[in-house]
């Protein structure tokens, strides 16, 4: 059984390695920009990162910040060796239910964008979200393909 809990500080650390080791894939087929990567190491936002453990072991990480009426979600990330776990679909729908009982119980949506090229489109698909805007993403670049492009998904919540 996967269990869903806020990330303390003192576990900043096992989230950002669970990225790291998820994204080492993806990297393959993009990665962001120089400028991109400062940009976002500048962001101040009320962030909330959760952990994903299976019998104690963290497996994976996603983050949240509240933006109107909606959460945005975003480095969604699950250890290789535990894809097609649940560890997505629990760590979407605990973070969906941990936000309605700690004041976000007016938000609607949850909001994310992936990368169309990846094949992770088709995943969160299946994860209940639905494809509201696509676009050229500017802010990354690939040694596979000319362009990239963006999809920005999003999944009721309320």
């Amino acid at each position: 059984m996967v269990s869903i809990r806020e990330c303390t500080p003192h576990e900043i650390h096992v989230a950002n390695g669970i990225v790291d080791t998820a994204f080492r894939q993806l990297r393959q087929v993009y990665r962001p920009t120089l400028e991109a990567t400062l940009r976002q190491s500048q962001k101040v936002e009320a962030v909330r990162v959760f952990l994903a453990s299976i019998d104690e072991t963290c497996v994976g990480t996603a983050s949240i910040f509240h933006n109107g009426d909606q959460l945005t979600m975003y480095r969604i990330a699950v250890k290789p060796e535990f894809h097609r776990c649940g560890v997505a679909r629990a760590l979407i729908d605990g973070i969906a239910s941990i936000c309605r009982q700690t004041g976000y119980e007016h938000d609607e949506y949850i909001v994310l964008q992936t990368i169309r090229d990846t094949g992770n489109v088709r995943i969160f698909e299946r994860l209940g979200f639905a494809v509201i805007d696509e676009q050229v993403a500017k802010w990354c670049i690939s040694d596979t393909y000319v362009t990239l492009h963006e999809v920005t998904m999003r999944k009721r919540i309320a």
